[in-house]
């Protein structure tokens, strides 16, 4: 008995030990992505074009990584370094295979702030006279990276915290309102910083509340001092550097190789001004947001300006609460809070050619708001429903990785097919979209509705949304490039059944 209890404790032991090593197989391979990906890794194929890739993107790397870390307010050597080390780690720790990593204007400028304010210009007499062991560089330099070190370190701490506490799900609260408004000012203070540089002129250290103001009063006392040459060069560097990207953005298809104009114009302030075109175009936006929800317009703008009166941190903090006060006192007003209480109504079309009933349209009552709180449960929540529903049917997220799965594939032998990218189709079905529950939204309500309805129409699925309000057809009609062919917003559900029947029919 005794040795048959034995026996037993040690078959289950075996057992848990063996599940518990495959949990940290598992464990391993979602935390450390190259345990996945590098085994499978097709040196034949991928070899040559990541080769050609990495060098166009070390080439820019080398005047960005300059670039930036005089916007760091350090050695420019240590823009190389800063460029080199995170594409190594990511290469490990990265999920996306696609993403180049290096410096950043945003996080040099944080930086910055903090090594101005600690090592500031002004201690350079104290110390130009003694020199460092480290790279040859002065006290002043030394200490200065000392301090761009300590931050960068001390993010690095947080990011890891963040990552143990699974803090991650918490970036909802991060709207892109809020996220494009703050990432434009962060912009505007960058080129703000680099105007003595495009200018030819000496400006002392200016930061506080009202800083950006103060510089550019600076500046305007001070216009005569503006060299010419340094204004013309600046600029010609500009023009030239938009135009190159824009040629590459135009024509990346038949381009193989990007132009590496960087390394050409050694310009640094232009190629840090170049580099934030994306940022800075985001003014465009502003019309969007007035179209779609003016309230969203109202939180860009004045999550803008106290951006660029305070500073990134500060406009962040006022966007996220701003927009958690707008919820707030919206929410009284929905029926309902949560999108569980969705009803799902199947409803039975009877057909010409076939007499029995079969369920081809579907009905899905929308009984909640859209916002950003929200957004992400209600495409799971349709997505699951859709799935179970029909099981034929991919969700909605295989969509996209099927059309990429396609596009990687016409890729490979170096040529684009545009049939081959042509999205995966299955059994043409029906869905309603019962909106009159939907007691109001915001950008990122309207943008996940576009979203479905692509989704869905490239699942070969007609969406139909009826009792929309006003607001929202033109809100979605401005967002998104819909369906021109055929109607798609209805005044009851009876009326988007009766279209659907009569397309059946005919």
């Amino acid at each position: 008995m005794t040795g048959a209890k034995r026996k037993k404790k040690s078959v289950r032991w075996s057992k848990m030990h063996t599940l518990h090593c495959e949990d940290i197989k598992q464990w391993c391979r979602r935390r450390l992505p190259i345990l996945e990906w590098a085994p499978r890794y097709n040196l034949k194929e991928n070899l040559l074009p990541d080769t050609v890739s990495g060098i166009m993107l070390a080439v820019q790397q080398v005047t960005q990584g300059l670039a930036f870390a005089i916007l760091s307010s350090v050695h420019p050597v240590f823009g190389l370094y800063g460029s080199l080390f995170p594409a190594i780690i990511y290469a490990i720790f990265g999920m996306g295979r696609h993403v180049a990593t290096g410096t950043f204007a945003l996080t040099s400028l944080i930086s910055a702030n903090a090594v101005e304010r600690l090592v500031p210009q002004s201690s350079q007499n104290l110390t130009k006279h003694s020199n460092s062991s480290l790279l040859g560089l002065s006290e002043f330099e030394a200490q200065r990276i000392g301090v761009a070190a300590a931050v960068s370190f001390l993010g690095g701490v947080i990011q890891v915290a963040m990552f143990v506490l699974q803090l991650g799900s918490a970036t909802f609260l991060l709207t892109e309102p809020v996220i494009s408004a703050m990432t434009t000012g962060a912009a505007t203070h960058v080129v703000t910083s680099q105007v003595k540089y495009l200018l030819g002129i000496k400006i002392p250290y200016i930061s506080g509340p009202l800083g950006l103001f103060y510089i550019y009063a600076y500046v305007f006392e001070n216009i005569k001092s503006v060299q010419l040459e340094a204004l013309l060069l600046s600029l010609l560097s500009i023009v030239v550097l938009v135009l190159v990207k824009e040629l590459n953005e135009q024509f990346k298809r038949k381009i193989k190789v990007v132009l590496p104009v960087d390394l050409v114009l050694c310009v640094l302030a232009s190629i840090i001004v170049v580099g934030l075109k994306g940022m800075l175009i985001q003014f465009r936006d502003l019309k969007k947001y007035w179209n779609v929800d003016k309230i969203d317009w109202g939180i860009w703008v004045s999550t803008y300006i106290f951006t660029i009166c305070f500073a990134a941190n500060v406009g962040l903090l006022f966007g996220v609460v701003c927009t958690i006060a707008v919820v707030i006192g919206r929410f009284p007003r929905a029926k309902t809070l949560s999108i569980k209480n969705m009803k799902e109504i199947e409803f039975k079309v009877k057909t010409e050619t076939d007499d029995e009933t079969t369920p081809q349209v579907k009905i899905i009552s929308i009984n909640n708001p859209l916002v950003f709180l929200n957004v992400k449960k209600f495409h799971t929540d349709l997505k699951n429903t859709i799935q179970r529903e029909n099981p034929s049917n991919h969700p909605l997220d295989d969509i996209s990785k099927c059309e990429q799965n396609t596009l990687l594939n016409s890729l490979s032998n170096g040529s684009y097919n545009e049939e081959a990218s042509q999205p995966c189709l299955t059994e043409k079905w029906s869905l309603v979209l019962d909106c009159s529950g939907l007691t109001f939204f915001d950008y990122s309500g309207v943008s996940m509705l576009v979203e479905v309805y692509t989704d869905c129409k490239d699942m070969n699925v007609d969406v139909s949304l009826a009792n929309c309000t006003d607001s929202l057809i033109k809100a979605m009609k401005y967002y998104g490039n819909l369906d021109s062919e055929r109607p798609i917003f209805f005044e009851s559900v009876s009326a988007a059944i009766s279209n659907i029947s009569s397309n059946k029919v005919s």
